[in-house]
């Protein structure tokens, strides 16, 4: 289930942020959209680019992403305190779960750490990771592109996911969290029946 969307075009999130826009006028940086709440953004560095390396390099560019109105936070990782997550009034450093000012992940659901540092940990995860703002009382956000669905970052319905499937599976009690926890039940129900070709042409009447 997708929550509802403010139809805010592509443009308008990028380009109304005189700081955004002075970032992605440089030709070091590539921005990244899909159909979604999340952006990727990544320099062309030979290595992922830094807090340390970025603030450096491109000083008050996060702080300008973070305050922007259309983006709840962005995160990025840091040499010496691994991911760091930056909103408009705070910094979650991950690792440590240690909160400067306000949190900046208050509303975006009771997952949403183990998420982050997970994407973290990919080889190829972005330099700036940036999730758009979520408005738990309108139960709004905003995608990086033109469509009004909301789905496939953090904040909202997508958070509260349901998984339908036949009444005589037996799943366990383990809570079942995240995509790759998804994959793993169902590609062990798969096996199961491929085990027992009987129960599948049952299951299938």
């Amino acid at each position: 289930m997708a929550s509802a969307g403010i139809h805010l075009p592509m443009l308008l999130i990028l380009y109304r942020s005189t700081v955004l826009t002075r970032f992605l006028l440089l030709e070091h940086l590539l921005p990244s959209f899909g159909t979604s709440p999340i952006t990727r953004v990544s320099t062309r560095l030979d290595e992922r680019g830094t807090l340390e390396v970025i603030e450096k390099v491109y000083p008050g560019m996060l702080e300008g992403l973070a305050e922007h109105e259309g983006i709840g936070f962005i995160m990025v990782r840091s040499e010496d305190r691994g991911p760091v997550v930056i909103g408009e009034n705070g910094r979650y450093y991950l690792n440590a779960d240690q909160v400067e000012g306000e949190n900046p992940l208050e509303h975006f659901g009771p997952n949403v750490v183990s998420h982050l540092k997970r994407t973290d940990s990919f080889p190829d995860t972005p330099d700036i990771l940036v999730n758009s703002f979520y408005d738990p009382e309108k139960k709004e956000g905003a995608a990086f592109e033109e469509l009004i669905g909301f789905h496939g970052g953090l904040g909202g319905y997508q958070t509260q996911p349901f998984l339908l499937y036949p009444a005589e599976w037996d799943l366990g009690t383990e809570k079942i969290v995240g995509a790759e926890r998804v994959y793993k039940v169902l590609k062990g129900k798969l096996v199961d029946l491929q085990k027992d070709p009987a129960a599948t042409r049952s299951n299938a009447q």
